[in-house]
């Protein structure tokens, strides 16, 4: 009878790791298929819609600036969608302590937007309300999905960027009818913002009360934002310089030879917010060997999706931008295998934040931000576009094996959140 139980206990314990792996896999494919369903959404209809509405240099204009937008709310709705996501479990926070940060950033996004419509020469009353107000609320949106990770409820994380998919597409219709970008791309995120609204776990009143570990999140939070915000100049860095370096035109054009290439990293952030969400409830270390093996991963799957991009790449381009696909692809190889390297330097750099000590993540994002402007410009000065192209890739790799050194070396240090911090939070 005993020996019975035994086996049953036995059998229910590997049916419950079964489940559990089953639910690991049906979690990443919800986060993977959120994000490809919205990029390629954006990327493949919207962006297109735009470019052959607009022009070359128009539509470099507007990824300029939304390159601006990506910069400012990425970096700080990401840094308090992770911080959330690590301390949740290890600190008693309110929604209040992250609301209140999103209200200080957006302050901060209003100065910024209105600095950079004056020095491209488009202030206006009109374009620094709306290019402000969905700036504010993409962060809004990166930072909103965090309710999803927290439960693992992934179903509702891709439910969430179904909805702000179709609000891209019927904003399409809104350019028709207005002929105004903002308000195209501000529909979809003024529905997810409803809808998170509506389910009244993040945005409910009282919803600015602080907690007593207020201080912690903000620090935590402006410490990710620094850093993100370091990395998001980087991915973007090609819009910045090229844009006032060269043209808003040599903007398009390196923007659609790094299409494939930065489509994947843009996979990485929903990757990296599932990885983080689970090793968040991972008390051990990782162990030398055990990251090597990551890297080593890293490195196989990167070459795998390098192949797979410059394989599809060129028939998709020329379908979708015929008129400058030369000089697209002429610069494709480079530009893709740039955008991989960085795509696989983030992918690494999300473990080393978990086990490791924060202020390495913004070393490394600090170092390589220097070094990529230090060859970039030059580069560019020198050989146009193409120059860049070779610059964004000497950088990027550099970053590649940067982040595995600093791995390697202090992997088996402190974790993200210490005691120490629970009683600061506390005082």
């Amino acid at each position: 009878m005993i020996f019975i139980d035994r086996k049953r206990n036995k059998q229910r314990k590997w049916e419950m790791m079964d489940k559990a792996k089953w639910k690991v896999v049906a979690n990443l494919g919800y986060s993977i298929g959120a994000v490809v369903l919205f990029n390629v959404v954006l990327q493949f209809v919207v962006y297109p819609f735009l470019s052959a509405q607009v022009g070359e240099e128009e539509f470099g204009i507007i990824i300029y600036l939304l390159s601006i937008i990506t910069i400012l709310s990425n970096s700080a709705g990401i840094a308090l969608n992770y911080t959330r996501v690590v301390i949740h479990r290890q600190l008693e926070t309110k929604n209040g302590d992250y609301n209140t940060f999103l209200l200080g950033f957006g302050g901060v996004a209003v100065i910024v937007c209105c600095v950079v419509l004056y020095f491209s020469g488009r202030l206006t009353v009109l374009d620094a309300l709306l290019f402000s107000t969905l700036t504010i609320l993409t962060s809004v949106r990166w930072y909103a999905d965090v309710e999803f990770k927290m439960s693992l409820r992934y179903s509702l994380y891709f439910l969430f960027y179904v909805i702000l998919s179709a609000g891209n597409v019927l904003g399409l219709l809104v350019f028709k009818g207005t002929g105004n970008w903002y308000l195209a791309i501000m529909l979809g995120e003024i529905l997810v913002l409803l809808f998170s609204v509506f389910r009244k776990k993040l945005f409910c009143r009282p919803v600015f009360s602080l907690s007593e570990n207020h201080r912690v999140v903000w620090r935590k939070a402006s410490a990710l934002t620094v850093s993100y915000a370091i990395s998001n100049v980087i991915m973007n860095i090609d819009r910045l310089l090229l844009m006032n370096l060269i043209s808003g035109t040599a903007v398009s054009i390196f923007y659609k030879a790094s299409l494939f290439g930065k489509t994947l990293a843009m996979v990485i952030g929903p990757l990296n917010g599932v990885i983080i969400a689970y090793l968040a409830q991972y008390d051990g270390l990782l162990s030398k060997k055990n990251y090597l093996k990551i890297v080593f991963g890293v490195i196989a799957i990167s070459t795998v999706a390098f192949f797979g991009c410059i394989l599809v790449a060129p028939y998709v381009l020329q379908f979708l931008y015929p008129e400058v696909f030369d000089e697209v692809n002429r610069i494709l190889s480079l530009a893709t295998v740039g955008q991989i390297a960085f795509f696989a330097s983030n992918l690494l750099l999300v473990i080393v934040l978990r086990f490791c000590h924060e202020k390495y993540q913004l070393y490394i994002e600090v170092f390589c931000g220097i070094l990529y402007v230090a060859l970039a410009i030059p580069a560019t000065l020198w050989y146009g576009i193409d120059g860049f192209a070779v610059a964004t890739l000497i950088a990027n790799v550099i970053k590649f094996v940067v982040v595995c050194v600093v791995g390697v070396t202090h992997m088996d240090g402190p974790a993200l959140i210490k005691s120490s911090d629970v009683e600061k939070g506390a005082q």
